[in-house]
């Protein structure tokens, strides 16, 4: 029989004090640096490998931390992921941001442009202001991500934006229609990032700047005759 090997842990103010093997290890929890560093590797390894695929331990190893780390400052992989996704967003949104220069009172066709824009500028970034759509497109082809949790985020990241706009050129957020809609405009802004063969054809190589523009073009304008149809389906419904 194998010998066993118990893991003893202790906190002493702002210490976590473990033994292995008899080796005794001490890891500072109160240092902030710690957590804002396991944050940055989080949003670095979701973005490259997704929630399932990512380990605890790849992202510690990246933040120079020890594992227990993330016990102590998020106590959870899926609570890590969640403030990882918060801080991908603000990363997006410092570059490619979902508003634009406009406000909420912009006509609606103008804010679904500048939503569609920054998306789809997004999905074409290699840079950090490109982690948060990369993460995106990992969850959207599986199914280990607690899915409440993921929907409840990104709803309230970037989920009530459109929807308001859909609600102002269609009607009711209820309907089966406005959800149609909505799910219809983030296809149309994230595919390339999904459908990678699709964007070979497209694109066999990374697109230039007037081919990115020439792209969102195309694709709002594809959704403002999409949505004016529905539109019209809603009024004879009602």
């Amino acid at each position: 029989m194998k010998p066993v090997f118990k893991i003893q842990i202790f906190i002493l103010n702002d210490y976590l004090i473990y033994s292995q093997y008899g080796i005794i290890y001490t890891h500072r929890m109160g240092n902030s640096s710690t957590k804002e560093n396991l944050i940055t590797a989080a949003v670095e390894i979701f973005a490259l490998k997704g929630y399932r695929d990512a380990t605890v331990l790849e992202i510690c190893k990246k933040a120079e931390a020890n594992v227990a780390a993330i016990n102590y400052h998020f106590s959870s992989k899926e609570k890590l992921f969640k403030i990882a996704l918060k801080q991908a967003f603000k990363l997006a949104e410092a570059t490619h941001p979902i508003r634009g220069t406009l406000t909420l009172e912009a006509p609606p066709q103008d804010r679904l442009r500048a939503f569609m824009e920054a998306v789809i500028k997004r999905i074409f970034d290699p840079g950090p202001s490109g982690l948060f759509d990369r993460i995106l497109s990992h969850e959207g082809t599986r199914e280990h991500t607690p899915p409440g949790m993921l929907i409840s985020e990104i709803q309230k990241l970037q989920g009530d934006f459109i929807e308001s706009i859909v609600t102002d050129l269609i009607g009711s957020p209820t309907t089966l229609l406005n959800r149609q809609a909505r799910i219809n405009i983030i296809a149309l802004c994230i595919f390339p990032n999904i459908a990678k063969p699709a964007r070979a054809i497209l694109f066999p190589i990374h697109p230039t700047p007037d081919e990115i523009q020439s792209f969102i073009d195309g694709q709002v304008a594809f959704a403002l005759a999409g949505l004016a149809a529905l539109s019209n389906i809603e009024k004879t419904r009602s």
